[in-house]
């Protein structure tokens, strides 16, 4: 038998053999294909929400990763804004004391005036791509936190997943145990 679940963000699927190949020919074997049969869907199941789990898990790294190389490409474009407008400014600035040719202070405290402003726009273009390569730096830290919480939040619920399937087996068994007993005690009373 072929399960398919789909969520919203992805599916599973997996082939389930029920064991049914001969019918249980006593008590005994109907309950050992019950319990099969029991710890298999349960295996089935969780190997499932395991799947859909991870593909959301993986949907919401790909985000995080496509916004942290957003940034990346961010500070990037400001930084060589920074040297375009900056070096521009202060070429600027040059051509102005050049094109005085003479030594007018005036001329000269001017191109210097241009200069220095040319290089506050590299400055400050510079700083800006620092302050957004700091923010890829720090969305990349909360991506690798996340993934950590996500990791220990999976081994705990395979851990309680097994811890309850494993109490479902035995339920299923003493179920299975107290029925046989009960049979086996009104067989005897009977006779």
């Amino acid at each position: 038998m072929t399960m398919t679940i789909t969520s919203g963000t992805g599916s599973a699927s997996g082939t389930m053999d029920p064991g049914w190949a001969a019918a249980p020919s006593s008590g005994d074997d109907l309950a050992e294909v019950m319990a099969e049969l029991a710890v298999e869907s349960d295996k089935q199941s969780r190997t499932t929400e395991r799947e859909i789990a991870q593909g959301e898990q993986d949907a919401a790294s790909q985000a995080a990763a496509d916004e942290v190389n957003a940034l990346r490409h961010k500070a990037s474009d400001l930084m060589i804004q920074g040297y375009v407008d900056g070096f521009s400014t202060i070429g600027a600035g040059i051509c102005e004391g050049v094109s005085a040719g003479c030594p007018s202070a005036d001329k000269w405290s001017k191109a210097a005036s241009t200069s220095l402003q040319g290089g506050a726009k590299l400055g400050d273009g510079l700083f800006s791509a620092a302050e957004t390569n700091a923010d890829a730096r720090e969305k990349l830290d909360e991506q690798n936190a996340q993934r950590a919480n996500d990791s220990a939040r999976s081994a705990r619920d395979a851990a309680s997943a097994a811890q309850q399937a494993t109490e479902k087996t035995l339920d299923a068994y003493a179920q299975i145990a107290q029925t046989e007993a009960s049979t086996s005690l009104s067989i005897l009373r009977r006779a």
